[in-house]
């Protein structure tokens, strides 16, 4: 299995190179957020992989970031994308291992004891036989660097090796600031206390003087079409509002008032025809014998006056309602 080491955005690459030393285990995943500071140049991952030949460890790169993935890659690292493709290689790594496994220390076992027999040593071929990883994945190689650039990583790589470790990473404000800053408060507050009591003071008295204004007339219309305010023309949206209201009481009369009507009344029209019916538009006039007018309210139909039984004539009457043509008493009759 891996050491799985996490860099957060803001580490240097002093910081990643002391934490590559420091991890357990031969090899290591380093994981690299997006905006890792490590991730911008191509000669820190060349820093990193020639720190962890020299540590002994094999160093791989899992950045789902592909710039820092391609940099990595350039300077022969392995990389991943994430960290489930990584544990992925790292399962399918310990199946092959463990396939060849039983072939490759048989073979190691008869290699170290011809080499044993041959020398008169001790066997050493288990340990010379390569680790079943390496057979499938070669280790990876730094590219070789011209004088110059080569100094440049002998130098960053003695300053990231002194006093690393020791170097806090973030402390916060130790106790001899904590006291120096309580000191300087409780200072403050003395040499406030101090000035409020041995300044001179003098107090103000402020007297409000009334002073009326206005009234000032300005007349605003309210215009229900209108959609906003209108300072230059003064005019207001407005809306109207229909509020009904209804009273009710008993007045003292303050004067006389006649209104006049028409009369009205009733007349019964008779037809002793056997010849014929008639019919009466509405409004025919009738007439009393003094010569008052009535006009009748509406249509009437006398029809044929039929002949009974021994010779009995049966007159047909119809009654209308009449109304005066004048109103008042010009219209009145008994």
């Amino acid at each position: 299995m891996a050491t799985i080491v996490y860099l957060d955005p803001e580490d240097e690459i002093t910081s990643a190179a002391t934490r590559i030393r420091t991890a357990d285990g031969t090899r290591i995943g380093l994981v690299l957020p997006f905006g890792s500071r490590v991730a911008t140049s191509r000669i820190n991952f060349r820093l990193l992989a020639r720190e962890a030949q020299a540590s002994g460890r094999r160093l791989d790169i899992v950045a789902p970031d592909t710039s820092a993935r391609a940099l990595a890659a350039s300077a022969g690292l392995p990389v991943f994308s994430s960290l489930g493709e990584y544990e992925a290689a790292l399962e399918t790594s310990d199946e092959i291992a463990g396939i060849i496994d039983e072939p490759a220390a048989a073979a190691a076992a008869t290699t170290a004891a011809a080499a044993a027999a041959t020398t008169g040593g001790p066997a050493s071929g288990a340990a010379a036989e390569p680790a079943p990883m390496e057979r499938f994945r070669p280790r990876a190689r730094v590219p070789a660097l011209d004088p110059a650039q080569q100094a440049e990583l002998d130098d960053i790589v003695s300053r990231s090796r002194q006093a690393t470790e020791d170097r806090p990473r973030r402390r916060g404000p130790g106790l001899g600031a904590i006291v120096a800053f309580l000191v300087l408060g409780l200072a403050v507050i003395v040499s406030v206390t101090a000035a409020a009591i041995v300044l001179p003071s003098a107090e103000i008295t402020v007297t409000p003087r009334i002073e009326a204004v206005g009234p000032i007339s300005i007349t605003v219309t309210a215009d229900p079409a209108a959609s906003a305010v209108d300072p230059e023309t003064r005019v207001i949206p407005a809306q109207t509002l229909e509020i009904p209201v209804s009273a009710s009481g008993e007045f003292a009369a303050t004067g006389k008032r006649v209104e006049e009507t028409k009369a009205q009344g009733g007349v019964r029209w008779t037809n002793c025809d056997p010849s014929d019916s008639y019919t009466i538009p509405r409004g025919t006039l009738v007439r009393t014998t003094s010569g008052v007018a009535f006009g009748i309210d509406e249509m009437v139909f006398l029809p044929v006056a039929p002949i009974l039984a021994g010779n009995v004539l049966d007159c047909q009457t119809s009654e209308v309602s009449v109304t005066a043509s004048k109103t008042g008493p010009a219209g009145n009759v008994d």
